[in-house]
């Protein structure tokens, strides 16, 4: 994890990335949640690393995170 200041605004940034499989898609997303929950201050950019994710599996964390985005997180 890498964190620093974003230089367009006065809050804490943060890259997080995270190695998953199509077994550790709901753990992930519980991650997500849990880190945006906690960090509602800070812009996070979550960099997801996988190889062969099923699209489904793509599009339930895509759809997690415009979930998050519409609620006033900053997520990428």
């Amino acid at each position: 994890m890498v964190s620093g200041r974003n230089q367009n605004e006065n809050k804490r940034f943060m890259d997080i990335a995270i190695c998953i499989d199509n077994k550790y898609v709901m753990p992930c997303g519980v991650l997500i949640c849990s880190i945006c929950e906690n960090n509602i201050d800070s812009g996070i950019n979550f960099h997801i690393v996988s190889e062969n994710l099923l699209h489904e599996n793509k599009d339930a964390l895509k759809e997690l995170v415009d979930v998050l985005n519409s609620k006033g997180e900053k997520v990428g």
